[in-house]
């Protein structure tokens, strides 16, 4: 789940098409972080540049998947953010502590950066994991910036 903290005024929103490995990933969902390569939207490789997330509304009941929209009719396109924002997600691994700069990894979830040499830093964590209400269910989440 991703809950933006800014504006959605102030960061650009775009359609992309999604690879259908990405439609039918089991981990996939609002929050997920991809990467657009060639014409459609994949899952990064851990710690590459140009990792966008994704806005479009996953399986309101919190199970892995899309709402009726995406895939349904042969329609594969997710929505995602470009700009800066802030934002609460429960798309994390790991130890994150609130500074940490955060890449985005394999699975399309953000850890925190250890070769800084090595990684593209997407956002930096600003409160370290807490627990959210989200649709009803807790869950722990970050509050991060984008960069």
């Amino acid at each position: 789940m991703i809950r933006l903290l800014t504006d959605l005024d102030s960061v650009y929103r775009f359609d992309v098409p999604a690879s259908s490995a990405l439609i039918a990933a089991d981990t996939a969902v609002s929050g997920t972080w991809v990467k657009k390569v060639g014409d459609e939207l994949v899952f990064p490789t851990a710690g590459s540049a140009g990792a966008m997330q994704i806005i479009t509304d996953s399986n309101r009941d919190g199970s892995v998947g899309w709402t009726p929209d995406v895939g349904a009719s042969l329609i594969t396109q997710l929505t995602v953010l470009l700009g800066k924002y802030r934002a609460v997600t429960d798309q994390f691994t790991g130890v994150i502590n609130a500074g940490d700069s955060l890449k985005v990894n394999a699975e399309g979830k953000v850890v925190a950066v250890t070769d800084p040499a090595a990684d593209a830093t997407v956002a930096v964590c600003t409160k370290a994991s807490f627990e959210y209400t989200h649709l009803g269910k807790k869950t722990n989440v970050i509050e991060y910036i984008v960069q």
